[in-house]
Formats: structure tokens, C-alpha cells, sequence
């Protein structure tokens, strides 16, 4: 029960990278001129496979949420060491 106390914090962060993951998605289907769903299906969070899978079986352009699902995965694999390492530094000197 000690996490508990976290909980509320974890809420607010996933809701938050929803929205705006939501925010891109509407950004990019406005400058691309594609359609709503799979703009949001190209910028939304979790595995490749699963968001694959959901494009295929409602018509979304796969390709295109492909190829934005892994240049997201390349920007994470690139900023998130560092970012991290950032993140813990300051953490260390505030803790």
C-alpha cells in the first residue's frame, strides 16, 4: 500500500500523454491532411504491434501509422538515455 499515495500522479500522467498524443494526432492529420483516426493511431503511445493490429482491422493507412510509430520509437531510443540520465542527476541533488 505504500505506491498508493502515487497513484493519483500516475492517472494524471497517462491521461495527459493521451491528450496530448490526441493534440498531435489532430496536428498532423490537420498538416497531412489524412484522416482523424489514423493520425491518432500514428501518434498514439504503446506497442507497434498493437497499434498495427488496430490500423489493419479498421482500415487505417498502416504504412503511414508505421512509419510514424517507429520514428517515434527512434526519437525515444535516441532522447531517452539522456533524458533519464538528466532526470536522475537532479533527483540526486534534490534528494
Amino acid at each position: 500500500m505504500d505506491g498508493l499515495h502515487a497513484l493519483p500522479s500516475i492517472i494524471v500522467t497517462f491521461l495527459g500523454m493521451i491528450i496530448l498524443c490526441g493534440a498531435v494526432g489532430v496536428g498532423l492529420g490537420y498538416l497531412a491532411g489524412i484522416d482523424p483516426l489514423t493520425a491518432y493511431l500514428a501518434t498514439s503511445p504503446g506497442g507497434m504491434d498493437v497499434i498495427t493490429l488496430i490500423a489493419v482491422s479498421v482500415g487505417g493507412n498502416a504504412p503511414l501509422i508505421m512509419a510514424v510509430q517507429l520514428a517515434r520509437f527512434l526519437v525515444a531510443l535516441l532522447t531517452g538515455p539522456r533524458l533519464a540520465a538528466i532526470v536522475a542527476k537532479r533527483m540526486r541533488r534534490e534528494g
